[in-house]
């Protein structure tokens, strides 16, 4: 009985923190913990809020100084982009971006590109620990 409970309680905290897509930091904390920002593009708050309202997560990428938008199931929200099985997006779960929203409460967000991922900010937070898809999807985990 003492094995199984250790086994159970990981899985419990497995399943609990893939629902959790992203994390809100400070900007300071998300400076030395992944790096500077190398680009940022402005979106507007309320289409972004729009975009989470409709779907469980949104996943972004940059692609040539412009970045895609996916829903649900890696469904495009811009048609302008060719969207591939293997093209690598980041993603954040809808609750962590309305919270980032809320705590934020400005008019735009900034898509941020970073060395090795892609962050959110707003004010002074920034949403970031979102995992790649691929590997990490969440259709996969549903």
């Amino acid at each position: 009985m003492k094995k199984i409970v250790p086994i159970v309680v990981f899985f419990i905290v497995l399943s609990i923190s893939s629902f959790a897509q992203g994390k809100i930091i400070t900007k300071a904390e998300a400076d030395e913990i992944f790096g500077p920002v190398k680009s940022k593009i402005r979106f507007s708050s309320k289409v972004l809020e729009s975009y989470v309202q409709k779907n469980d997560y949104v996943m972004f990428r940059y692609v040539k100084d412009k970045v895609n938008i996916l829903g649900n199931n890696r469904s495009p929200l811009f048609k302008q982009f060719d969207v591939k099985n293997n093209d690598v997006y980041f993603v954040f779960g809808s609750d962590v971006v309305k919270e980032l929203l809320a705590l934020g409460a400005e008019d735009d967000t900034y898509i941020e590109q970073r060395d090795s991922t892609i962050s959110l900010s707003n004010g002074t937070n920034v949403g970031e620990w979102s995992p790649a898809c691929p590997p990490c999807c969440p259709m996969c985990e549903e």
